[in-house]
């Protein structure tokens, strides 16, 4: 019994340990993609994505996501800040939450629950948890290359 027991503690410290290391986390997030439009949902035959049905197969596969804005702009701020967009004054493309049109504000702005405060990022919040982080393609949450870096994914949490 002492050898069973031991040997089961071994195995929840190994298990508890294999669990304590951090997982990669990859965000693909695509405009205009409909519940029909991944091949993995077998919804339509002429539907051929053979890369994103292996991310789906060797991953998590969220089926019952929605976004958060019918625009791509509020949308993804709501994404990369985990909150509805419209708690910050970001309700559409042109929307301009004291930062300038188009762009997500660094803190909460005035007339919000929170104003004043920070608005961290996704980023922010993995780099605090000792992530390294990076960002490709489409930003759209302000200027891609921001020459004050400002707005730009590199100082809204982003390493790469």
């Amino acid at each position: 019994m002492k050898r069973f027991l031991s040997a089961l503690l071994l195995l929840l410290l190994l298990t508890l340990t294999a669990r304590a290391e951090k997982p990669n986390v990859i965000i693909i997030y695509s405009d205009d993609h409909g519940y029909t439009d991944l091949g993995i949902h077998g919804i339509d035959a002429n539907v051929d994505t053979p890369n994103m049905d292996a991310l789906a197969r060797g991953g998590v596969l969220m089926r019952a996501g929605y976004s958060s804005a019918p625009q791509c702009r509020p949308s993804r701020c709501g994404l990369m800040t985990g909150r509805i967009q419209n708690e910050f004054g970001f309700a559409d493309n042109k929307a301009d939450a004291g930062s300038g049109v188009g762009t997500l504000p660094r803190i909460y702005p005035p007339g919000t629950d929170l104003a004043g405060k920070p608005l961290l990022t996704i980023a922010d919040r993995m780099k605090r948890l000792g992530y390294v982080t990076g960002f490709s393609g489409k930003w759209h949450c302000g200027l891609n290359h921001d020459p004050n870096e400002k707005y730009d994914p590199r100082s809204r949490g982003f390493d790469e």
